[in-house]
């Protein structure tokens, strides 16, 4: 009982037993600087339940602090950690809610490595993607999925986007001036795709719009109910045969986002399957392609 108490917002927080103090605290520690970038993103809630702060305080104490590019790249924060905290505001301010969006784009341009070439990106949006990612999350599938396709082409803004269920859509509303929460939007509309999920009219789409020479890789974003144990469409050739006919051995990159027991294509050296989407797939895709073996690359670190 005799060691001073640490000076972290923390502590400070926990200190307060009314609400009005805690209102002030959160006030205070804003207008001082002592919250962590993460904590700050985090505690947007907190920050804004606080009948005495308005818009002014809003625009030039704390949209600076959201937007602050050095602190962004620091604290590593990918694009999908500022799409939760704007999915989580329990107050849509439009300063925050902008300055979110922002953040979003300058962690995409940033903190996601660069990828050599444009990319593919082809999005599930049946209707078994609007299932919950996870039991403790309101954001569906689809909105995960939407999340990294709009990261990926916010550093890359030539690549193809198709939407895809029982048909396919080309996705052409995507402007930079948007804010990528509305691009978001827009990618997990379903706009007359269908609810069902065929792979087959987005290969046929991504073949006749796009020479195979404009796109370096393809990314397939799916929950992956597309085949089940005996096969959905035994009236058609198999997906393997289907894209490899359009697309030969252009390296493919699936995204198992539902867990299931089924893929799209069977594996080949020049298709890869990633069992779900998080900050280090950039970092992974890379490695890969740089022809490294990862047994290597892991052993070069010492863990010890």
């Amino acid at each position: 009982g005799t060691l001073a108490a640490a000076d972290t917002w923390e502590v400070n927080i926990s200190a307060k037993s009314e609400k009005a103090d805690r209102e002030q605290e959160w006030k205070r520690l804003v207008e001082e600087h002592k919250l962590g970038y993460m904590a700050l993103i985090r505690n947007l809630n907190n920050i804004l339940d606080n009948k005495e702060i308005d818009q002014s305080w809003i625009k030039d104490v704390l949209v600076p602090q959201i937007t602050n590019e050095k602190a962004i790249c620091k604290s590593l924060m990918f694009p999908y950690r500022f799409y939760t905290a704007y999915k989580n505001l329990s107050v849509h301010n439009p300063y925050v809610v902008t300055a979110l969006g922002e953040a979003f784009r300058i962690s995409a341009i940033k903190n996601a490595p660069k990828l050599d070439g444009s990319s593919a990106i082809i999005l599930d949006v049946s209707d078994s993607m609007t299932s919950r990612i996870s039991f403790h999350s309101d954001i569906s599938l689809k909105e995960v999925g939407a999340c990294f396709a709009i990261a990926l082409w916010l550093v890359n803004p030539y690549c193809p986007v198709i939407k895809f269920g029982t048909f396919a859509r080309l996705e052409n509303r995507l402007n930079h001036l948007d804010n990528p929460f509305t691009l978001i939007d827009y990618l997990c509309c379903n706009d007359g795709c269908g609810y069902g999920t065929d792979i087959y009219p987005a290969f046929e789409l991504l073949h006749s719009e796009f020479h195979t020479n404009a796109y370096k890789r393809i990314f397939i974003i799916s929950d992956m109910q597309v085949m089940g144990d005996r096969g959905w469409y035994t009236y058609r050739d198999s997906p393997d045969k289907e894209y490899h006919r359009y697309f030969g051995d252009k390296p493919c990159y699936s995204f198992d986002l539902g867990n299931y027991h089924t893929q799209l294509l069977s594996p080949h050296d020049h298709i890869k399957y990633i069992t779900a989407l998080n900050d280090q797939v950039f970092k992974f895709i890379g490695l890969l392609e740089s022809n490294i073996n990862l047994v290597d690359y892991i052993n070069q670190f010492n863990y010890c």
